[in-house]
């Protein structure tokens, strides 16, 4: 399957930007000079700083630059900052950055975010987001590789906006990338850090590098993350649930036989278990129209007995069930308690029953080919395993479960050239991605549950099983050209061939262990698609992404910039569940999206750097934006017209000796046009899990005690009203909520000891982070919530 675009106006005008920098020349490309390259000593920098929101340098554009001095939209976190800020998951930088948030699956384990209002929420593993994340410029693959614990790093950046010219693959949303520390020849240094907190939490993380003679040296780091459950269930026979078992590991080994030449090969890996699924219910309601087409959803009041709502409130029957047993209960007579307690009654309950590991090697060589060219190659190998299961109903009787079981296998190699003069910075390269990915997911119905009318023969396994194979290849480059003392244009491209190789089959199995979907057991022909039974396609799809932008310096301190980008999203597959839904055989495979995005934006470091003012405005017009639209317990990625406007800012101040004051906030405008949110019916949405407003803020006070300083913070974040499904009904819509945390810390003048006390979450605000709509199938939410209010202490040694 070929896609072909036509030029039109976006193309133009990126074109004639283009050609604009072609006619301007490019002077003394030749006497290019070394591009500095990031390593471990910007941590030593960083401690030099003075506040613990200093300015740090970052390789957003594949070059070390100051973080002020960086003509796109970053929030950058070095690793004192985020040891400081008490960031300990990936995802926890969402509260302190401006248009960052994150959707979510399997009662939270799983985490997927979102920039501007650009998100991603299938919980196919097959898919990618269209936020590129990255660890030591690594391209991350499947979606559940993007949660991990937080240990030994040097910083972590969030680019917003298209990064598709340097960076690549899929980043049409932005891009989130974490560094860790490497090792440095000669030094022997290393940290132990243990903290103790709320439900029995207990966290250990520690690095070490050392020499091995003159030339090599080695970094061996760990991470060590527990807690107990925090759902209580009161299902006799059943384990509680949301508890916590994370192990990782890395070893950097540091090469460098002569000045010229720096390699470094590392090894990681990493395991999480944790139960299934953590959520609670409540009973919701479906809303029908005239001609029997779902139009809504409410949540079910107190009194409520009708299992749907018809034109006129009439009842209507769900399910086979004509009215609730329980009033303001699901369909099967269970009413949750209270919504948010952390007490659920559900049968399938498990702890440990989750899994995630991930292992890798990467190599990554430097080397420089004279005084004015590095030439860099970046070669990466990643394995993903997850085994994951919920209880669909969340309610003590035996309906639905799902499990998920998927292996995901990737490798890259990478070869980039770059070098400088007073004028010029360019970079070129060329980038291969192989991705393996065998998904199996389903319903499986045990023999003593209700739907297979308490027989004691062996239940069915529902399943649907995909696979798919890919293979992209691209080529890009990008040149900085200074074309006067103030003024600077920027062009980038990147060509990308993609091939796919996907199948696609739903079957139903014996279900011979009900503990956990197995391969080996007898198949039975259910109902396929049309066109799909099985269903296995071949396709190939050439895009093309691009930069066009001016920067303006007039003065020290001052940066103003604006351009075009176009990003693009390679087409993909859908795997949804065989639930009833009516997929087609053209509805399993859809189209790339393409986005042009037009942003300006100012960076302002004032008094000395005391001031740091950074803002920005954009406007985004998508063409097939990829949705994901939820119905029953599945559903499908579809292309859409969207269009997303908003604006950020970020203020830094250092007002007196010690005093660190920041704030920053987002406004956000998303609009997918058009949707068939019932069969026949369109309407305009908003994006899933993309909040309109977000704010946040941090003060910090530091002052001499004893042989050290003490720090008192706080920082506090709102997050604004957002949808959990696309189809934005009343039951869709997550109410906004504000998270308040304290910190108290004492730091040795020498920097070797800092103890540290935290209390998160201080109001116990009870938040959600994902609702899934079964009005029809149990007429029930599935909701998931934030930690509660959570206390801790720590001690931390370096050496």
């Amino acid at each position: 399957m070929e896609h072909n675009h036509k030029i039109g106006i976006h193309e133009r005008l990126f074109l004639g930007a283009s050609a604009l920098v072609l006619a301007c020349g490019m002077p003394g490309m030749a006497q290019a000079q070394e591009t500095p390259s990031s390593g471990p000593d910007a941590s030593a920098k960083e401690k030099e700083q003075g506040d613990v929101l200093g300015e740090i340098l970052v390789t957003a554009q594949r070059r070390e630059q100051a973080l002020s001095d960086v003509a796109i939209a970053v929030t950058a976190f070095s690793g004192d900052q985020v040891k400081a800020l008490g960031l300990v998951d990936s995802t926890d930088i969402v509260r302190l950055a401006p248009g960052v948030f994150m959707s979510s699956d399997t009662g939270g384990q799983n985490r997927k975010f979102t920039v501007r209002g650009v998100a991603q929420n299938d919980f196919l593993d097959a898919v990618e987001s269209p936020i590129a994340i990255y660890v030591d410029d690594s391209y991350i693959a499947p979606q559940q590789g993007q949660v991990f614990g937080l240990f030994d790093l040097e910083r972590v950046e969030v680019l917003k906006g298209p990064q598709g010219t340097l960076f690549g693959r899929n980043a049409t949303g932005g891009l989130v990338h974490f560094v860790s520390r490497k090792p440095v020849l000669g030094e022997t240094s290393g940290f132990f850090d243990i903290l103790y907190g709320s439900n029995n939490n207990i966290r250990v993380e520690s690095g070490i590098t050392a020499p091995l003679g003159d030339k090599v040296a080695i970094r061996i780091s760990g991470l060590l993350d527990q807690h107990d459950p925090i759902i209580r269930n009161l299902f006799q026979g059943a384990n509680d649930l949301y508890d916590k078992d994370v192990q990782a590991g890395r070893l950097h080994v540091l090469f460098e036989p002569s000045e010229t030449v720096r390699w470094l090969v590392t090894a990681s890996g990493a395991r999480s278990v944790q139960s299934s699924g953590n959520y609670e219910t409540r009973g919701i309601v479906p809303v029908f129209d005239g001609q029997g087409r779902w139009i809504d959803t409410q949540f079910a009041s107190p009194t409520e007995t009708r299992p749907g709502i018809g034109p006129g409130g009439v009842s209507v029957p769900v399910f086979g069930v004509p009215v609730r047993a329980t009033p303001g209960g699901d369909l099967f007579g269970y009413k949750e308690a209270a919504v948010g307690d952390f007490i659920v009654n559900m049968n399938y309950g498990r702890a440990r029953a989750n899994r995630y590991t991930s292992w890798g090697l990467q190599s990554a060589l430097e080397w420089d080919l004279s005084s004015d060219i590095v030439l860099k190659s970046n070669t990466d190998y990643r394995e993903f395993t997850k085994v994951a299961s919920l209880d669909v109903d969340q309610s003590p009787l035996e309906l639905f479960t799902y499990m998920a079981d998927a292996d995901t296998r990737t490798f890259s190699q990478e070869f980039n050239v770059s070098g400088s003069t007073d004028r010029t910075q360019w970079v070129a390269g060329v980038y291969y991605l192989n991705i393996f990915n065998d998904t199996l997911q389903g319903l499986p119905f045990a023999s003593n549950g209700l739907l297979n009318g308490g027989a004691t023969t062996p239940g069915l396994d529902f399943t649907t099983e995909v696979g798919l194979k890919t293979d992209s290849y691209s080529v890009y480059g990008q040149v900085d050209q200074q074309l006067t003392d103030q003024l600077t244009v920027v062009v980038g491209a990147r060509y990308i061939h993609e091939r796919k190789d996907f199948t696609f089959a739903q079957n139903a199995y014996v279900n011979l262990d009900e503990t956990r979907i197995e391969d080996d057991v007898l198949a039975f022909p259910v109902p396929q698609p049309p066109g799909a039974n099985p269903f296995a396609s071949k396709f190939n799809q050439d895009l093309w992404a691009g930069k066009a932008q001016l920067e303006f310096r007039p003065s020290d301190g001052i940066l103003l910039y604006a351009g075009v980008n176009r990003g693009v999203k390679a087409g993909n597959v859908n795997g949804p569940l065989a639930d009833g839904s009516s997929v087609t055989a053209a509805q399993l495979i859809y189209r790339p999206e393409v986005l042009w995005s037009y942003e300006a934006g100012y960076k302002l470091n004032l008094m000395g750097g005391d001031l740091r003012v950074n803002g920005s405005f954009y406007y985004y017009d998508y063409n097939d934006y990829q949705v994901f639209t939820f119905v029953n317990v599945s559903g499908v990625v579809s292309n859409e017209q969207a269009t997303i406007y908003g604006a950020e800012l970020e203020v830094v101040a250092s007002p007196i000796q010690g005093l660190t004051i920041s704030a920053s906030g987002s406004y956000n405008d998303a609009e997918v046009k058009d949707l068939e949110f019932a069969p026949g019916l369109t309407k305009d949405v908003r994006p899933v899990y993309s909040p309109e407003f977000q704010a946040n803020y941090l003060i910090r006070y530091e002052w001499m005690l004893g042989n050290g300083d003490v720090a008192v913070q706080a920082d506090g974040s709102y997050t604004g009203s957002r949808f959990g499904n696309l189809r934005n009904f009343a039951a869709h819509r997550l109410d906004p909520f504000y998270i308040q945390n304290f910190r108290l810390s004492w730091e040795s003048d020498d920097q070797t000891w800092l103890l540290s006390a935290f209390v998160n979450n201080v109001f116990d605000e009870r938040y959600e982070i994902e609702r899934f709509d079964l009005a029809t199938l149990c007429g029930c939410s599935n909701e998931s919530f934030g930690l509660p209010r959570w206390y801790g202490a720590s001690v931390r040694y370096e050496f």
